[in-house]
């Protein structure tokens, strides 16, 4: 039964941390912000590789912000 879980068949687990539903809204959330902010539709996203790597960049710049925030937000805390 794992071969088929690997697939996505089996039947959907929520975890306890970051993964659920509150999770996936604010991914939507940032994913739609992006897009306002290169003026992409999802379409474009989909069929044109220049504005998926556009929107994809973005979204890594997003990520790495995130996580050195949230590094130097744990070093102050420790720290004091």
């Amino acid at each position: 039964m794992s071969s088929l879980s690997s697939l996505g068949l089996g039947t959907p687990q929520v975890s306890a941390h970051r993964d659920g539903p509150v999770a996936m809204f604010s991914e939507a959330q940032i994913l739609g912000r992006m897009l306002r902010f290169t003026g992409y539709t999802i379409h474009d996203v989909i069929n044109d590789p220049i504005a998926r790597n556009a929107v994809l960049g973005y979204y890594g710049l997003y990520r790495f912000i995130e996580r050195r925030c949230a590094e130097l937000d744990g070093n102050s805390v420790s720290g004091d």
